[in-house]
């Protein structure tokens, strides 16, 4: 019995014909250089380089909040003094995050600012080895009717992971339940733990193979694959192997991004290889994707599902989102999906019929992070990331707040831009009432009151003296309570 994510690919046994090697669009085939091989990263192992990192960021102060990339902006929305291992948006708007080490469940009720978050719930985890802690994140997805938040973690004192859910009930979670419990932990890699609800309702989640190649291949155990539960945490109906068996698909190694396309109902997931080979795969019901015993790089061993596009050199690749978006038009229907040893986001255009026609595939954005975890789109139609240092989210670079007309009637300009250090705003032949510059969260860092006309410089400082940090900043002429805006970009030094 299939489930809805369709039939599984006519079988492709060699690795030219039945997938491609990453590479950025207009590269050599087989000539990719990661992002990681440009500027200093992180070990190429996911497991073995996760403490060292969790600890510089905790004790790292912000790194660059906002700047532009073609016809984008990436901006930092908030700087939590933890690693953030997974984000996801509520019906109502309010964003639940994980910590790793914390074991916090945290929730930001308002997007739009940089308000702070609340803890939601509190969980006790054993971390400071390897990959343990608070890991998974999924919501109900009937959550206006069941609001139900579901985790994967490792408990405090303990050798194993735990799938958990609670209810969402006065801004707090309530009504803690163990819903799959002594998943197989004793190694301090290879676990998994990421979570996703599928287009059928089933809570999909996926399992490294614990350091133990030999588990992967076995139709048996819950290690190197990825499970399909009902949300009380049983086997699904319908399986692959057979009645009261979890396991959905098999052969995996450490897949640690799982999403599914809301359009068409295909699932994807990012698989971390040894020293090569970085995958980034369909899912497929009752599918064996090739990690096993004496597995080489870039093999496909005959009755496996080859990937979409490998890493080598590795970037551990991360949690993934298939944008479905208005606000970003030109990325409809595009594959996303960080990378734990560089910071990129990675794009992939999907083909919405043979998925093996998808690509080319693309560096999208270096973050600056340091790493980027889980990836998403929010209520407002942006991309929302969670990285080493923050919460980013990517949207359009456009003027905002300009009334239509207000260009031709009362001109305004902005010279130099982009500029190091002062620029002088053009208020054209009409005087304005207010001049001010705006950040991209829409704070004032400036303003004069008028009438003002001619020429007003800004020598690059806020209202305190304190220098403005580079970004994208609207300066913003008031005339009538007409607001006539225009964009311009503060370089570094």
């Amino acid at each position: 019995m299939r489930t809805g994510m369709g039939p599984a690919p006519r079988e492709r046994r060699t690795g030219p014909r039945g997938y491609h090697r990453a590479r950025l669009a207009g590269t050599t085939p087989g000539a990719y250089t990661p992002a990681a091989a440009l500027r200093p990263t992180m070990p190429p192992r996911l497991a073995s380089a996760l403490a060292a990192v969790v600890l510089a960021a905790t004790l790292a102060g912000p790194v660059r909040a906002d700047f532009v990339f073609g016809d984008y902006v990436f901006t930092q929305v908030h700087v939590p003094d933890q690693f953030i291992t997974a984000l996801r948006f509520a019906p109502d708007g309010r964003l639940f995050t994980t910590e790793l080490i914390t074991g916090r469940v945290r929730v930001y009720a308002d997007t739009s600012t940089a308000a702070p978050s609340s803890v939601w719930a509190e969980l006790p985890v054993r971390w400071g080895d390897g990959e343990r802690g608070l890991v998974g994140l999924a919501l109900h997805p009937q959550f206006a009717d069941s609001p139900y938040v579901y985790v994967f973690y490792h408990p405090a004192g303990t050798d194993f992971g735990r799938i958990a859910r609670l209810r969402d009930a006065g801004g707090v979670g309530v009504d803690f339940a163990v819903i799959r419990d002594s998943l197989p932990g004793s190694e301090a890699v290879h676990h998994g733990g990421r979570l996703e609800f599928g287009p059928d309702g089933m809570l999909y989640v996926t399992r490294g193979d614990q350091g133990d190649w030999q588990l992967s291949p076995l139709t048996t155990g819950t290690e190197g694959r990825i499970l399909r539960l009902t949300p009380m945490g049983r086997p699904a109906p319908g399986n692959a192997f057979g009645p009261g068996n979890p396991s959905y698909a098999i052969g995996m190694r450490n897949p640690f991004g799982l999403c599914f396309d809301a359009a068409t109902g295909r699932g994807y997931f990012t698989d971390n290889g040894p020293n090569c080979t970085d995958e980034v795969n369909v899912l497929f019901h009752g599918a064996n994707y090739g990690w096993q015993p004496l597995w080489t790089c870039d093999a496909v061993p005959e009755g496996t599902i080859p990937p979409l596009f490998t890493f080598t050199p590795t970037v551990a690749p991360t949690g993934c989102t298939v944008y479905r978006g208005a606000r970003l038009p030109a990325l409809h229907g595009s594959l996303f999906f960080g990378s734990y040893n560089d910071g990129t986001l990675y794009r992939v255009p999907l083909d919405a019929v043979d998925p093996w026609a998808s690509g080319p595939l693309e560096a999208f954005v270096v973050s600056e992070s340091g790493s980027v975890l889980d990836v998403t789109t929010g209520p407002d139609d942006l991309l929302w990331l969670s990285g080493g240092a923050g919460i980013y989210k990517i949207r359009p670079f456009e003027v905002v707040n300009a009334a239509p007309g207000a260009a031709a009637g009362a001109p305004l300009a902005v010279a130099p831009n982009p500029s190091r250090r002062a620029v002088t705003f053009a208020l054209g032949g009409r005087a304005a009432d207010r001049l001010e510059v705006l950040d991209v969260t829409g704070r004032r860092v400036r303003a004069w009151d008028g009438p003002l006309a001619g020429e007003v410089r800004w020598d690059g400082r806020d209202g305190a003296g304190a220098e403005a940090r580079p970004g994208v900043y609207f300066a913003r002429a008031w005339r009538g309570g007409t607001a006539d805006t225009r964009s311009f970009v503060r370089l570094g030094p």
